[in-house]
């Protein structure tokens, strides 16, 4: 038995509705918070203060950290691109054999970094961790789900 694959013909629904759902969300996942965490950062008891900058130019960690940022950024995308890249010719357009477990392989390492980062975050401030239990032996009755989030 064939499997049918489902098939969406955007005649289905009405063109505005595709473009006031593009525009929803464009809006609310890009805009909207940037223009909300400008407002946050750049008013204070709703006047208009440009203190926030002036702490950023003054501050020579957070510059060098600006900095680095900067540089950051395009060694970022030219790696991620040429890796990204050569894994889909690897994987998809050369004709290799385990082509399909060697895909398996590469995307797991996308789920890794988040079990990487909750794991070493449980392991230094979890109900066992080492702060966690330095600073139980320092400060007594000290809470030791203090990093749960309550």
């Amino acid at each position: 038995m064939k499997k049918k694959k489902m098939k969406f013909d955007s005649g289905q629904l009405p063109k505005y509705l595709i473009y006031a759902f593009f525009v929803w969300f464009i809006l609310s996942c890009l805009v909207i918070p940037n223009i909300n965490t400008i407002f946050t950062v750049f008013f204070e008891n709703g006047e208009f203060t440009l203190e926030p900058l002036q702490k950023l130019l003054s501050s020579e960690k957070a510059m060098k950290s600006l900095r680095n940022s900067c540089i950051l950024a395009p060694a970022l995308s030219v790696t991620v691109g040429f890796v990204g890249i050569s894994l889909v010719l690897i994987t998809e357009y050369f004709d290799i054999r385990g082509a399909r477990m060697l895909r398996i392989g590469y995307m797991t390492t996308l789920i890794y970094g988040g079990i990487i980062l909750v794991s070493g975050y449980k392991f230094i401030y979890g109900n066992n961790g080492f702060l966690t239990n330095i600073f139980a032996k320092v400060i007594p009755n000290f809470p030791t789900d203090w990093f749960q989030g309550h």
